[in-house]
């Protein structure tokens, strides 16, 4: 490894993060950072998650094996076990120490762990801030001494605009929930574009540069940037956009929708229709960054 991958797996911090564009060794590094973690920790039980049980399988599995396969099995010092639907639970080294493989889909399945390091694998898939939440307080296994672990909880991902969480922690090193500031040593970003993986073809390289020419979505997936692939929902941020109804109004229907926006602002309305067919909004929300708590709270 070099680079950034080298940096990330040669982290000592609190929670560092990989944030790099698609093919650019995330997995690979992160698969890396495990193992050694396990067979220089000897008894540790860590925790690896996917965004969903079946990512385990088809994402995890392959790169595992591809890098430690050759010293694995029952004659190795590692093997899979607790195997479900196929798809192995567990890691069993030699050297006593073990490592959870879990969904990252549910944060109260996470709650009465305890381990002596984690990694989230994508975190940017689905909403695992919870379980990220969730799997920070678990890092207090000691070993056979009394002792504690070297803890650290890892995490991958291709940025998203979707998430602002990412952005708000590792980056700019605020609370996603209050905006007080975080200390930025515990919270490092390693940062990685396609192109740096000199694995890769130039010949595959070049032909998914040119599909994506110069836009946003090259940006995200290929730079590894934070960008908002959504438009602004209106282009006069901050104007007001209600208006009162005169008293006598008759309201034949009204809606209420909602648009959560990305990284662009979260937009939810209530608009009434009159007799005239005219269109009122009545109700308006309207925030950049916004989560699931600031939209259910005007609900």
């Amino acid at each position: 490894m070099t680079g950034t991958q080298k940096d990330f797996f040669r982290s000592e911090a609190k929670y560092p993060a990989f944030i790099g564009g698609r093919g650019s060794s995330k997995t690979y590094s992160f698969c890396a950072k495990s193992f050694e973690k396990a067979q220089d920790n000897p008894g540790i039980r860590g925790c690896l998650t996917q965004p969903t049980f079946d990512m385990i399988r088809r994402n995890f599995v392959p790169v595992w094996e591809q890098q430690w396969g050759v010293v694995g099995g029952k004659n190795g010092i590692w093997e899979f076990r607790l195997y479900q639907q196929g798809c192995p639970q567990e890691i069993a080294f030699k050297n006593g120490s073990v490592i959870d493989l879990r969904p990252a889909d549910d944060p109260e399945k996470f709650r009465g762990a305890t381990y002596g390091f984690f990694g989230m694998d994508e975190i940017a898939i689905g909403n695992q801030l919870h379980v990220f939440l969730a799997l920070m307080p678990s890092l207090r296994q000691k070993d056979s001494e009394g002792e504690s672990y070297p803890y650290q909880g890892y995490v991958t991902s291709t940025p998203s605009g979707h998430k602002p969480w990412i952005r708000q922690i590792w980056m700019e090193h605020i609370n996603p929930f209050t905006e007080a500031p975080l200390t930025p040593e515990h919270y490092p970003i390693f940062r990685a574009r396609t192109k740096d993986n000199w694995h890769l073809s130039k010949e595959e390289l070049n032909i998914w540069m040119e599909m994506f020419a110069d836009t946003r979505f090259r940006a995200q997936e290929l730079e590894g940037e934070f960008t908002a692939l959504e438009g602004m929902a209106f282009e006069e941020f901050g104007d007001i956009h209600i208006r009162e109804m005169p008293e006598d109004t008759v309201i034949v229907k009204r809606v209420n929708g909602l648009d959560f926006g990305g990284s662009s602002p979260t937009s939810m309305h209530e608009l009434c229709l009159d007799q005239s067919d005219r269109v009122w909004v009545t109700k308006e929300f309207y925030k950049r960054n916004a989560d699931d708590y600031d939209w259910i709270r005007k609900c």
